[in-house]
C-alpha cells in the first residue's frame, strides 16, 4: 500500500524540481537585481524610487495593494536596524522591484506566457522562470513527475536558471544528488527481506531436526518390542540369535550416525551465529573503548588543555589568568529584531519549534572563539558534575553525550565532510580508531554537538565538504553552533533555526575584567580603570573584549601607554602589541636595542609580514603559503607554521596569532605602499575597506601624505570616469571638468582628505598635484572624521589661478554631499563656512537628504558666499510645520536676494514650502543673474501660477527651467508666458501626481500649443505619461515648427509611435536627433 504520502522516484522528480525553482529560482533572480541595483547602493537606489515604492505599499483608493509590510520593513528597515540588502527579499518581493523600478521591459509573449524559445532575453528568463513556477504547482496536489515530464521540464528550467548566472555544476549537482527518501526506504526493505529469508531458513532446519527426532523415536520403540519379543521366544528362537543380533547392531550404528550428522550441522550454525556474535561484540568494544579515551581527552581539552585558555597573544599561552572560567564574560547577544539574547537561552524553542542549529555573527575581536570555548567548556564541566553529583546548568539539550570544538582554522584540505571530524581526533589515535568514533557520531547524530568556530578563517579548499553539514545534507540531526564574521554564510542562513549577533560586552564587564587581570595589584587595576573612564575613545575600546585584553598586556608592559599616547584606538593599541612581541623576540636572542631604535630596527620584518597578511586577505585567507619563511620573521612570534596536512608532497602554510594583528599588519604594509607612490600596483578596494579601521594617515605620516594623495588620486582617475547621477548633476558641470563620484569607495575620499589635512599640516601645498585631484566630488559626510573635514576645506579653499582668470581655476568645482547624520551636521556647518570664507573654487554645490531645518542654516550660511554659483537642495522631509516652512521659505528668498553670484537654484526636491513659494518667487524676480531655475509647486494657487508665469514671461537670463508641477488642469497661464520666452532652451516638467499614479494621463494639451509657438527651447523632457495622442501632437509640431533637438517622454514605444517618429524622420523637416521614451520596462533610446 502506497499510504497518504508515498515516497518513490516520481515523487522524488518533483521535490528535485520544487528545489530547482525555489532555491535556483530565487538565486538567479537575486543575481539579476543585484545587477540592476548593486548591494553597496541599495539603499541609495530604494530611497530614489521611495515614492513609487510607497505607491505599492499603500496605494490610493480603488487600487490594488503590491507590497505587504513584511516586506515594505525589509526596503525601508525601522531606524537603528541594518541597511537592507537583496539576501532578504524573497522572489515576490524580488520581482516586484524587478518590474517597477529596473524598468524590465516584458517579453513580446508579456509576463505571465511562455516566452518564445528564440527569446533569449534577461525578461524572457524571468518569465519563463515564473510560468514553470505556476505549472509545477498545478501538480501540487499528487506532487510526482514521471521521468519523461521531469527531464523536460528540468531542461527547460536549468537552462533560463544558467542563462540568468546559476552555476551548471549547482544545477547538475542538485540533478545527480539523491533526495534521501527512497534510498532509505529501499534500504529498510532490503532489510525486511533479509530477515524473511533468514526466518524461513531457520524454520527449514528446525523442520529437519524435528523429523530425525521423530525417525529415532520410532526406531527406539521397534528396537525395544523386538527385544521384548525375542525375550519371550528365547528358547524357540534360539538358533537365530546371532543373526538378530548382528541386523539390531547395523540398524543402530546407521541410525547413531544419522543423529550425530543433524547434531553436528546444527552445531555449525549455533557455531557461525555466536562467532558473528563474538565479533560484533569485540568490534563494539573497541568502538566503545576508543569512545571512552575520546571523551576523557575531550573533557580535559575543555576544562583543563589549550581549549580551555583564551590566549589573545603567543606568550601567554596555559597562562594561568587567561583560564576561560576566570577570563570569560557573557557578551550581549542580540536577535535579528534587536532584543537581548541570554547564553543559557540559546536553543529555546522559537515560534515553538525546535532550535538545533544557530548561527553566531561578530565583527573580529567581540569574543566568538571564547564564547566557543566557554560553551564546551561548561559542558565539559557539567560531564564531570554529574559524576560528582554537582548541580550544572547545561546550554546545549539534555540528549547531547557529546560535543565537539572545530576551529575552522586548524582545518586543512578537507575533501569530505568526515574530514572535520577526523582532524578533530588527536593524531596519535590508530586510523581504526578514528573511523570508529566517525562511526559513532554518524550512528549517532541526535546525541551530538558542533561547535564551529571562525567559518570566514575557513579555508576555501574546505568551505564545499563543510557546507555539506551546514546545508543540513550530513548530521541533519545534529546540534550545532556556528560563528563567523558577518556575511560570510548570507547563502546558508536559511539553514539556521536561528540567526544572532555577538556585539561585544559593556563598560561593567571591562572593570570586571580589569580587576580580576590585576586582583594581586588592586593600584595598577585602579589606575588603569581611571585612564579609561575619562578617555572616552577607550571606553569604546573596551567593549570589544580582544582590545580589552590586550589593553591589560599593554599596561602590565608599558604603564606610561595610556599617557604617552596623545590619542588610544586600535592602531596605538595594536602599534604597542606589536612593539611588546618584537621586545620579547630581542630578550629571548639576547640582543642589544634601545626601545627608541626597535620600531625602525625591525620595520622591514613588520612590512615583510605586513605583504604576506595583505597578500592573504585579497584572498579572505588566515593563512598563506610560503616556500622559504624567513626563520627570522618565524621566530619573531607573529605567525605559527601549521601543522602539515599530508605526508607527502606537503605544503607549508603559516597563520597569523589572530585576525587583528593580521589586519594592522596588513594596513602598515598598505600604508608604506602609498608613503612611497607605489599605492596603485597593490590597491584592492576589498581589502581596503577592512583596513578603514585603522588610522591610515598617521601611519603615512606628514612627510609622505602629499606622495598617497598623488597615488589616490590616480586610482580615482583611472577607476572612476562616471556620475552616479548624471541626470541630477551633469547640467551643472562646465566643460573639461573632471568627473570622480563615490558609490563604492566613499572611504578613498575620506583617506585623501585626510592626507590633504596632513599636507596642510606640514605646509606643503597642492601646487605639484591639484590638477590631478578630481573637479567633482560626490561624498557621503556620516563617514567622515574631523581630518577628513579639515583636509576637505583646505582642498575647497585651494586654487590655481591662470591669467585668463577665474574659470581656468584647478581645485574642486563641483560637491555632491549625502547621508548627513546628526552627528556630522556641524560637519556640514564647517564646510559651507569654509566655501564661504576663503572665496573657494566651488562653484556648485548639491546637498541630499537634510531636514528643512538643516536647510534654513545653510541657505542663511550662503546668503554672501561669493565663489558658488550654483546650489541644488533636497529635503529628506515630506511634511513640516507651518512656521518651519515660512522660515524656510524667507531664508531662501533672503539669499536669493543677496548672493549676486548664483547662477543655479534647484529647489525642485523641496516639497514642503507650499503657499510660502510665492516669497521665494518674489525673489527670484528680483534676481537677474540666475541662469537655471528649478522649483516644487505641489501647491498651485493662482497667485503663485500668475508670479511664475510673469518671472517666465519676462526672463532674458534664465536658460534652463525645471518645474514640477501639482494636479491642475488649468496651465495656461504657464503655457503662455513659456511661448513668449525667447532664453529658456531646457525645459523639464514633471506631474507631480505622476508619482502617485503614473499609468494615469494627465492634461497635457498646453504642451503642443506652447511648441507651436515658441522655437527656442531645444530640449523638452516630460516626466509623465502622454500617451500615443500627445506624442503625435508633439511630433506634428516639429514637422510644422521645428525646434526640439531632444525629447524625452514617459510612454512605451508602440507601432503608432514608432511609426509617427518614421515619418518625421522622413519627412527631413526636423532638427530633433534623439528621442528618449522611458517606461517602467526600461528606456528606449531613438536616434534620428
Amino acid at each position: 500500500m502506497a499510504g497518504l504520502f508515498p515516497v518513490n522516484k516520481d515523487s522524488e522528480n518533483f521535490a528535485k524540481l520544487s528545489r530547482l525553482l525555489v532555491d535556483g529560482g530565487t538565486q538567479a533572480l537575486r543575481g539579476v537585481l543585484d545587477g540592476f541595483l548593486p548591494p553597496s547602493s541599495l539603499s541609495t537606489q530604494l530611497n530614489h524610487h521611495y515614492k513609487t515604492l510607497h505607491s505599492l505599499w499603500c496605494p490610493p483608493r480603488g487600487k490594488r495593494k503590491i507590497l505587504n509590510n513584511d516586506q515594505w520593513d525589509k526596503l525601508f528597515p525601522k531606524h537603528g536596524l541594518p541597511p537592507p540588502t537583496s539576501k532578504d527579499f524573497d522572489i515576490t518581493l524580488i520581482v516586484v522591484l524587478l518590474r517597477n523600478i529596473c524598468l524590465l521591459k516584458p517579453p513580446s509573449s508579456g509576463w505571465d506566457s511562455l516566452p518564445a524559445s528564440t527569446d533569449n532575453s534577461i525578461p524572457a528568463h524571468i518569465a519563463r522562470i515564473k510560468f514553470y513556477r505556476n505549472k509545477l504547482y498545478g501538480h501540487v496536489n499528487n506532487a510526482a513527475f514521471d521521468d519523461v515530464e521531469f527531464e523536460n521540464y528540468w531542461k527547460e528550467i536549468s537552462t533560463a536558471l544558467i542563462a540568468l548566472g546559476i552555476s551548471s555544476d549547482e544545477v547538475n549537482d542538485l540533478k545527480s544528488r539523491p533526495s534521501g527518501a527512497t534510498d532509505y526506504i529501499a534500504l529498510l526493505q532490503k532489510w525486511n527481506e533479509d530477515e524473511l529469508d533468514l526466518f524461513k531458513k531457520t524454520q527449514e532446519v528446525r523442520k529437519e531436526v524435528q523429523g530425525v527426532s521423530h525417525e529415532v523415536q520410532d526406531l527406539k520403540q521397534a528396537m525395544n518390542s523386538q527385544i521384548q519379543g525375542v525375550g519371550a521366544d528365547v528358547q524357540s528362537v534360539q538358533q537365530k540369535v546371532e543373526g538378530v543380533g548382528q541386523s539390531v547392531n547395523e540398524k543402530f550404528h546407521v541410525i547413531a550416525h544419522e543423529v550425530q550428522t543433524i547434531r553436528q550441522e546444527i552445531q555449525e550454525i549455533k557455531d557461525g551465529k555466536i562467532g558473528q556474535g563474538v565479533a560484533e561484540s569485540d568490534e563494539l568494544a573497541k568502538r566503545d573503548k576508543a569512545m571512552d579515551k575520546w571523551l576523557e581527552y575531550l573533557l580535559s581539552e575543555y576544562t583543563t588543555g589549550e581549549a580551555s585558555y583564551i590566549t589573545p597573544l603567543p606568550w601567554l599561552e596555559f597562562e594561568s589568568k587567561f583560564n576561560v572560567q576566570k577570563m570569560f564574560k557573557e557578551p550581549k547577544i542580540v536577535t535579528e529584531d534587536e532584543s537581548r539574547l541570554n547564553m543559557c537561552d540559546l536553543f529555546e524553542p522559537l515560534n515553538k519549534k525546535r532550535v538545533s542549529k544557530v548561527l553566531l555573527e561578530g565583527n573580529p575581536g567581540v569574543g566568538k572563539t571564547s564564547f566557543c570555548k566557554n560553551l564546551v567548556h561548561l559542558w565539559a564541566l557539567r560531564v564531570q558534575g554529574n559524576k560528582s553529583n554537582m548541580p550544572l546548568s547545561c546550554i546545549f539539550p539534555e540528549e547531547i553525550k557529546v560535543v565537539l570544538l572545530l576551529h575552522c582554522r586548524d582545518i586543512a584540505n578537507a575533501s569530505d565532510w568526515r574530514d572535520f571530524l577526523r582532524q578533530a581526533i588527536p593524531e596519535n589515535y590508530s586510523d581504526e580508531d578514528k573511523e570508529r568514533i566517525v562511526r559513532y557520531i554518524c550512528d549517532n547524530e541526535k546525541s551530538v554537538a558542533l561547535v564551529i568556530d571562525g567559518y570566514d578563517e575557513l579555508p576555501a579548499s574546505s568551505r564545499k565538504s563543510l557546507n555539506t553539514i551546514l546545508s543540513k545534507k550530513a548530521l541533519p540531526q545534529s546540534c550545532m553552533v556556528v560563528t563567523s564574521r558577518k556575511n560570510h554564510l548570507s547563502e546558508l542562513k536559511n539553514s539556521f533555526d536561528r540567526t544572532l549577533e555577538i556585539t561585544g560586552w559593556n563598560f561593567d564587564d571591562a572593570k570586571e575584567l580589569f580587576t580580576s587581570y590585576f586582583s594581586s595589584s588592586p593600584t595598577v587595576a585602579h589606575n588603569l580603570l581611571r585612564h579609561v573612564t575619562i578617555k572616552q575613545e577607550l571606553r569604546d575600546l573596551v567593549c570589544n573584549p580582544l582590545y580589552a585584553s590586550m589593553l591589560c598586556l599593554v599596561f602590565e608592559d608599558n604603564a606610561e601607554y595610556l599617557t604617552s599616547q596623545r590619542h588610544q584606538d586600535i592602531t596605538s593599541l595594536n602599534k604597542e602589541i606589536l612593539f611588546c612581541i618584537t621586545k620579547r623576540h630581542i630578550k629571548r636572542k639576547g640582543l642589544e636595542v634601545e626601545d627608541c631604535d626597535l620600531e625602525e630596527r625591525f620595520k622591514d620584518w613588520h612590512l615583510a609580514l605586513g605583504k604576506y597578511a595583505y597578500e592573504a586577505l585579497k584572498e579572505n585567507k588566515l593563512s598563506f603559503t610560503a616556500m622559504e619563511l624567513p626563520k627570522d620573521l618565524l621566530d619573531l612570534g607573529v605567525v605559527v607554521k601549521n601543522k602539515a596536512p599530508k605526508k607527502i608532497r606537503c605544503e607549508v602554510t603559516y597563520s597569523f596569532l589572530h585576525k587583528s594583528l593580521q589586519d594592522y599588519l596588513a594596513a602598515l604594509f598598505f600604508a608604506d605602499c602609498f608613503a612611497k607612490g607605489e599605492g596603485e600596483e597593490f590597491f584592492s578596494f576589498s581589502v581596503f575597506h577592512t583596513l578603514c579601521n585603522f588610522d591610515l594617515v598617521s601611519m603615512i605620516g606628514t612627510a609622505k601624505a602629499s606622495t598617497a594623495v598623488k597615488s589616490l588620486a590616480n586610482i580615482l582617475k583611472s577607476s572612476f570616469n562616471q556620475s552616479r547621477n548624471p541626470d541630477a548633476m551633469m547640467r551643472y558641470i562646465p566643460k573639461g571638468v573632471s568627473v570622480c563620484t563615490l558609490v563604492d569607495y566613499d572611504y578613498v575620499i575620506k583617506l585623501m582628505c585626510e592626507c590633504l589635512h596632513e599636507v596642510k599640516c606640514g605646509d606643503q601645498g597642492l601646487d605639484g598635484f591639484v590638477q590631478l585631484l578630481p573637479q567633482h566630488v560626490s561624498l557621503k559626510l556620516y563617514l567622515f572624521s574631523s581630518k577628513a573635514v579639515s583636509g576637505l576645506c583646505y582642498w575647497l579653499s585651494y586654487g590655481t589661478k591662470s591669467k585668463c582668470g577665474r574659470d581656468s581655476m584647478e581645485g574642486l568645482k563641483i560637491l555632491t554631499i549625502s547621508d548627513i547624520s546628526p552627528e556630522s551636521e556641524d560637519m556640514l556647518h564647517t564646510i559651507i563656512n569654509s566655501c564661504r570664507l576663503n572665496n573657494s573654487v566651488c562653484e556648485v554645490l548639491e546637498i541630499t537628504g537634510i531636514s528643512v531645518q538643516l536647510m534654513i542654516t545653510v541657505v542663511r550660511a550662503m546668503k554672501k558666499d561669493l565663489s558658488i554659483k550654483g546650489l541644488r537642495l533636497s529635503s529628506s522631509d515630506t511634511a513640516v510645520d507651518a512656521s518651519v516652512a515660512s522660515a524656510a521659505a524667507v531664508a531662501i528668498a533672503e539669499m536669493i536676494i543677496q548672493n549676486k553670484v548664483l547662477e543655479i537654484v534647484d529647489l525642485s526636491n523641496v516639497p514642503t514650502l507650499g503657499d510660502n513659494t510665492c516669497c521665494v518667487l518674489d525673489a527670484i524676480e528680483q534676481n537677474k543673474s540666475l541662469k537655471r531655475l528649478g522649483l516644487h509647486l505641489e501647491a498651485n494657487s493662482s497667485e503663485i501660477i500668475t508670479k511664475l508665469a510673469r518671472i517666465v514671461g519676462q526672463s532674458e537670463a534664465i536658460i534652463k527651467l525645471r518645474l514640477g508641477i501639482g494636479d491642475s488642469d488649468d496651465n495656461t497661464e504657464i503655457a503662455s508666458a513659456l511661448a513668449s520666452n525667447k532664453s529658456i532652451k531646457i525645459l523639464e516638467v514633471e506631474h507631480l501626481a505622476c508619482r502617485e499614479r503614473y499609468s494615469q494621463y494627465f492634461n497635457f494639451s498646453w504642451i503642443p500649443e506652447l511648441l507651436t509657438k515658441n522655437t527656442v527651447i531645444e530640449q523638452l523632457a516630460l516626466g509623465f505619461p502622454i500617451g500615443e495622442k500627445g506624442i503625435s501632437s508633439i511630433i506634428d509640431t516639429q514637422m510644422q515648427n521645428p525646434s526640439i533637438k531632444s525629447l524625452d517622454i514617459v510612454d512605451d514605444l508602440s507601432v503608432k509611435v514608432s511609426r509617427r517618429i518614421d515619418a518625421l524622420s522622413l519627412s527631413g523637416s526636423h532638427v530633433l536627433r534623439r528621442v528618449i521614451l522611458r517606461s517602467h520596462n526600461g528606456s528606449t533610446t531613438i536616434s534620428l
